[in-house]
């Protein structure tokens, strides 16, 4: 019951690369400053055949060399999950693509090591086996950019937290890493190009800042036509803000109000013009009542 509660609470193996045939040659002495070269081995004396698996394990992944009659453990090669360059682990031939050194690590004693040399006799497998290694040496690289950003955000999120407790009555103005994004109450705008002076001139727009006001333009009965009056109210003055135009002079005093007499001359104009279409209209029937008394004669 207990070896079974321990293969229960045991994470899943995931294997992401698998060979059915390479072979395993002799324990090599350490890299000379060139680096290992398989001609220097004796390629077609191998120490054992076997198949090779690359398996992860939770973080951990491993190269682990198996016999190939029986699929017992022969070997296992653990690659380094701390960033470390995978080289350390297992390292490509400088003159070949199908031959690699492997760390293998003794699983009672992870001190005692031996660097053993591994072929692939199909160049595939070899090309399969370099990129299941980039897949995971990514998948590192990946993990630790994550767990930076993580770090990282939870700084700022307490040192946000922080300010805001210490803010008081100041409106909790955050942390120092913290960014404001309220709105500010003044935005300027700034816009180029040039106005066209009285004299003749043009002057470059510096800066446009404000707010029209509420009464440019009319009442509001008076509909659309008053919209390009109140934008022809607001223009920019020499000094680059805003001004209004001046308004229309007052009438003289002993005017009379047009309003009322307009209403009285647009009435009686009506009336002429019905006047003359009511004559037109009798005069055109008794001419039609003349030729008829001329066709019965």
């Amino acid at each position: 019951m207990a070896a079974d509660a321990d293969d229960a609470a045991a994470p899943a193996e995931l294997a992401t690369f698998s060979s059915r045939e390479a072979y395993v040659y002799a324990p090599l002495p350490p890299a000379p400053h060139y680096g290992h070269r398989a001609e220097l081995w004796d390629v077609n004396k191998w120490l054992r055949e076997v198949k090779v698996r690359v398996v992860m394990r939770g973080d951990d992944c491993f190269v682990r060399l198996e016999d190939g009659d029986s699929g017992e453990l022969f070997a296992e090669c653990p690659l380094p999950s701390d960033g470390t360059s995978l080289t350390v682990a297992v390292e490509p031939v400088v003159d070949s693509q199908r031959y690699f050194v492997a760390k293998v690590v003794d699983r009672e004693d992870p001190k005692k090591h031996a660097f053993v040399g591994l072929g692939f006799r199909d160049r595939a497998d070899a090309s399969d086996f370099t990129a299941a290694l980039d897949d995971y040496r990514q998948l590192v690289r990946r993990s630790k950019e994550a767990e930076a950003m993580r770090a990282r955000f939870e700084a700022l999120a307490a040192a946000a937290g922080e300010g805001g407790d210490g803010g008081g009555d100041g409106g909790g103005g955050g942390g120092a890493g913290a960014e404001d994004l309220r709105l500010r109450e003044t935005i300027t705008l700034k816009l180029g190009g040039s106005i066209k002076r009285p004299d003749g001139g043009r002057e470059p727009l510096r800066r446009l800042s404000g707010t029209v006001p509420a009464g440019v333009g009319g009442p509001a009965a008076a509909g659309a036509a008053a919209a390009p009056a109140a934008a022809a109210a607001v223009v920019a003055g020499p000094s680059g803000g805003l001004r209004l135009a001046p308004p229309p002079p007052p009438p003289p005093a002993g005017a009379r109000p047009v309003s009322g007499g307009g209403g009285a001359a647009a009435a009686a104009a009506a009336a002429a013009d019905g006047t003359s279409a009511a004559a037109g209209a009798a005069a055109a029937a008794a001419a039609d009542d003349d030729d008829w008394a001329e066709f019965q004669s």
